[in-house]
């Protein structure tokens, strides 16, 4: 081999060679025919002597064993392709060219009728999985028949025949065999029993299948083909074939849908299904088709299957053709002939109410069969759930809603189907909404933290459903914890956003959710806590939120809670989640001043880390910002009648090393003295309001309008504005009130101002905020103050966008 390598042969790489073009069909020309065979037959072996065979191989393979006529090669070859998995077809019959391109107008191999016949019956099988070979399928099967007939041994011909037909009819065709299948069922059965004793004996006990429950190998073909149908038309094919068919033949075949596996409905629906995707169902065409079905099952006795029918009818009638009345019609017909608490028909005829809007109506009917336990599948329960639940809600009945989602999520979880899991996790989520709606908002936050657990585990990336309840839901969250605070939250355009009935479970919901920006899960209890806060509860989310989090603390996340624990904490005047709550406010503010605010705020990516407790270098540069905080603690203190509170607060604040405040501002907040800048003045405020609680002091008109104007601009300067405007407002009112009666002869022109000051208190239309800075505004000459006009215009500042 070395001394022709060079001139004659090419080495191309390991070893593989090329030969010289001076070398084409040279062998031909020179070697004689039975030396030519001898050569095939020993490249055959080679390329098929390993235990598997390389698919790239094998049109050689079997052209080589063709030409050596080495029948064993290509009776390996073929039982390859017998013993191949479904999938496994599906990737070699494209490159299997020497089967699926032989021509079928020739025996395949006349000197052997039952290889030919073997190598037909691998043709068919691979052909079944080429979209585009409906016809050559069609000739090759006549073919396959046609060469049988030429096999003398009539135990291998059948055995060959029942072994094609049975891997054909267990296969999903994309040749388009359609209703071809029922010649095959009816050539199958035929030698299933076995009447000429052609099958041998041990071959017939094989085809048992262990758990069948007595249903035959033949039935689950059936079940399968028929399932492929895709034109409602053809289903008469069908029904007329089971009706032709003997009556024992027809209960074989019908007997596999009613194994624990199956339903009897999918006979039907897949044609309907397939339809439905397609966008071709007509009311006119598809309901006397349907029509025609019912008939038949009925004369089989075969009632839950006329039931189906029945019911498809109704719902093409109603969805399809709009036909509203047509559709209640054919189902109380059906009721009073199947029986009136048939749970199908009750269902269905719940469904065409449900779609007209008329909720009442379905949840009467809905209710009936979830309280009396109607048979029906965990599928059917689920969406029966879902639709119920959806009634209740728009009814206003938000506790009935909980319970009809509850009954619906259960039912999607027993199914055991992966899209029907995350259904049932929708449906959990919209029971936990409806107890929102009906004032039971704690209930709604420890169903939302099973909801987040079991999203956990959703592959967003893999499930269109899974990516679509996922976004919803957080979409529901984000909605929650907007309205916990009475706001709106709109979205991109300026459209408001809401959530309507069963959205999170909606099975099938725009595509367009799919393209919102996907947040991580951490995200999404970040969001639930803060839900939590804006509510005014405590569930133990924000407590253990650190355990809930799978993949750690986010900043951003971080971010988003600190403000929902102030605002919780200065409502309910929790001064312990205050002092926990600034200092993380603190904390966020040194760390987005040491990385810039483009890093903070750069949404493209998340960042996960805890945010570091702010150093003693950066809790002095930021003091300001901590007793702007505090200053607000304490004035709600007072603003809610509890002068107690402030004591309690300071001693509080001194014990946190998270923030800065002065010592002596602390003790401004408690007894009197020297106030030399703007806080401590506030401070002091403060302090003598509290004397004014606990009925040691009186107060005076100026030192209302002291502390209430000093706190509506800390309040601007910290974002906190609407919130302590509605704090602010009712005891301005109240001690404005005492001065007018008690105090007036403090006041400078009472008489001049009285009826703008009354104006300003009940006008209506107007934020919080601008009533606030409204009212100081017109008390503000009543109370003499020489620096008036520098005053007024601060407030006006307030005003301005």
């Amino acid at each position: 081999m070395d001394s022709l390598i060079g001139s004659w042969v090419d080495q191309q790489e390991g070893d593989r060679f090329h030969l010289s073009p001076l070398l084409s069909d040279y062998a031909a020309k020179t070697l004689s025919n039975e030396y030519k065979e001898t050569i095939q037959n020993a490249i055959a072996v080679s390329l098929t002597k390993g235990r598997s065979l390389d698919v790239s191989d094998m049109n050689a393979a079997l052209l080589a064993a063709w030409s050596g006529q080495n029948t064993a090669v290509i009776a390996k070859i073929c039982m390859a392709i017998f013993g191949a998995e479904h999938d496994e077809l599906e990737i070699i019959a494209p490159h299997m060219s020497m089967f699926t391109l032989f021509r079928t107008d020739t025996s395949a191999y006349p000197s052997e009728p039952a290889i030919s016949q073997m190598f037909r019956a691998a043709q068919l099988i691979l052909l079944n999985q080429e979209s585009d070979r409906g016809q050559q399928f069609s000739d090759a099967l006549k073919c396959f028949e046609r060469e049988a007939l030429e096999v003398e041994d009539s135990s291998i011909r059948t055995s060959m025949s029942m072994l094609a037909y049975s891997k054909i009819l267990l296969q999903t065709s994309k040749a388009g065999l359609g209703i071809g299948f029922l010649e095959l069922i009816s050539k199958l059965n035929k030698i299933l029993e076995n009447k000429d004793n052609t099958l041998p004996s041990e071959m017939v006990e094989h085809l048992a299948i262990p758990g069948s429950e007595g249903v035959e190998a033949i039935a689950f073909m059936f079940l399968n083909q028929s399932n492929r149908i895709s034109k409602i038309r053809d289903l008469l094919a069908v029904f007329d074939y089971l009706d032709r068919s003997p009556p024992a033949l027809r209960e074989k075949l019908l007997r596999a849908f009613h194994h624990d596996d199956f339903e009897i409905d999918m006979l039907v629906n897949s044609a309907w299904l397939r339809e439905h995707d397609a966008d071709t169902i007509d009311a006119s065409n598809h309901v006397p088709i349907f029509a025609r079905l019912e008939e038949y099952a009925t004369s089989w006795g075969q009632a839950e299957l006329a039931i189906c029918c029945r019911k498809l009818q109704a719902i093409i009638l109603d969805e399809y053709g709009s036909d509203k009345d047509g559709a209640l019609a054919l189902l109380d017909e059906g009721l009073q002939r199947y029986g009136s608490t048939n749970s199908e028909l009750v269902r269905a005829k719940a469904k065409v109410l449900y779609r007209s809007d008329d909720h009442k109506g379905s949840l009467e009917l809905s209710k009936t069969l979830i309280e009396g336990d109607a048979t029906l599948s965990e599928v059917e329960k689920a969406f029966l759930g879902r639709d119920a639940g959806i009634s209740a809600e728009n009814e206003r009945d938000f506790e009935a809603a909980r319970r009809y989602y509850l009954y619906g999520s259960a039912a999607a979880e027993k199914s055991d189907l992966p899209d029907m899991a995350v259904m049932g996790v929708g449906l959990l989520a919209d029971a936990a909404i409806a107890s929102w709606h009906a004032g039971d908002r704690k209930t709604c936050l420890q169903d939302f933290v099973a909801v987040l657990t079991k999203m956990q585990s959703f592959e967003p990336d893999k499930s269109q459903r899974a990516a679509r309840c996922y976004a919803i839901a957080i979409h529901a969250i984000i909605w929650l914890y907007h309205d916990a605070t009475g706001k709106k939250f709109f979205l991109d355009g300026g459209v408001e956003a809401k959530i309507f009935p069963g959205c999170v479970s909606n099975p099938d919901p725009s595509n367009h959710v799919t393209s919102w920006p996907r947040l991580p899960i951490d995200m999404a209890w970040y969001m639930l806590a803060k839900a939590e806060n804006n509510a005014l509860l405590s569930v133990g989310i924000t407590e253990n939120l650190d355990n809930f989090l799978p993949n750690g603390p986010l900043v951003e996340g971080q971010m988003l809670l600190i403000s929902a624990k102030m605002y919780n904490a200065f409502t309910r005047l929790d001064r312990t989640l205050f002092v926990e709550a600034l200092g993380d406010q603190i904390a966020y503010y040194a760390y987005a001043q040491a990385r810039g605010a483009d890093s903070i705020n750069n949404v493209a990516q998340f960042n996960y880390s805890r945010i570091p407790i702010a150093s003693k270098e950066q809790q002095i540069s930021l003091s300001d910002v901590a007793e702007q905080f505090v200053l607000l603690y304490s004035a709600n203190c007072i603003f809610k009648d509890m002068a107690d509170e402030v004591t309690l607060f300071v001693q509080e604040v001194f014990r946190s090393s998270k923030f800065t405040v002065r010592p002596e501002l602390l003790n401004r907040l408690q007894c009197d003295g020297s106030s030399e800048d703007f806080y401590m003045q506030t401070a002091k405020n403060v302090f003598l309001e509290s004397r004014v609680l606990t009925g040691e002091a009186q107060g005076t008109p100026a030192q209302v309008f002291e502390l209430s104007f000093k706190v509506i601009q800390i309040a601007e300067a910290s974002g906190n504005t609407e919130l302590f405007s509605g704090t602010l407002l009712p005891w301005l009112r109240q001690r404005w009130t005492f001065c007018w009666d008690r105090q007036r002869f403090l006041l400078s022109d009472p008489s001049l101002h009285g009826e703008a000051i009354s104006t300003a208190f009940e006008r209506e239309g107007i934020s919080t905020k601008t009533k606030v800075v409204r009212v100081l505004s017109s008390i503000l000459p009543t109370l003499g103050l020489g620096n008036q006009n520098e005053l007024r215009e601060i407030l006006e500042k307030l005003l301005r966008p």
